[in-house]
């Protein structure tokens, strides 16, 4: 997958169901060994890395007031794999329904973009708990 294959799964997949959970538009930037993207609301920011050599992708959500610095502190920036582990056990039946419903007419062209798509399977679940107690 080439940066312009990622950004194109980005916009298509994650921008719509990100939206209606407040973030704005994503920013993006593609180098040589990686890419990504972020989306910001009042609270939060998300933030999708890829790369390709090492086919890693990271999916972290930091507050608005922490940076980069923090990244490395899974209770200030959980990763989706934190979020996953946190939330998908409290998930009704009927919230797996919707998301395959929602997902049903989404595709990637190859295996690469097959893990972008499986993430956001995963985040469209385990971020909208998440924001709930965040916010609480």
């Amino acid at each position: 997958m080439n940066g312009n294959e990622f950004m194109e799964i980005v916009e298509r997949v994650y921008s719509p169901f990100l939206a209606k959970m407040g973030f704005s538009a994503c920013r993006s930037s593609i180098s040589g060994r990686s890419y990504r993207a972020s989306f910001d609301r009042k609270d939060r920011t998300l933030w999708i890395s890829y790369e390709p050599g090492e086919d890693f992708l990271l999916i972290v959500v930091l507050g608005r007031g922490d940076g980069l610095t923090d990244i490395d502190d899974r209770r200030k920036a959980p990763r989706l794999s934190d979020l996953r582990q946190k939330y998908m056990r409290e998930l009704t039946h009927d919230d797996f329904i919707d998301n395959e419903r929602y997902f049903s007419g989404l595709s990637a062209n190859d295996g690469r973009g097959e893990l972008l798509m499986k993430a956001a399977r995963e985040l469209r679940l385990v971020l909208p708990p998440y924001l709930r107690d965040v916010e609480s």
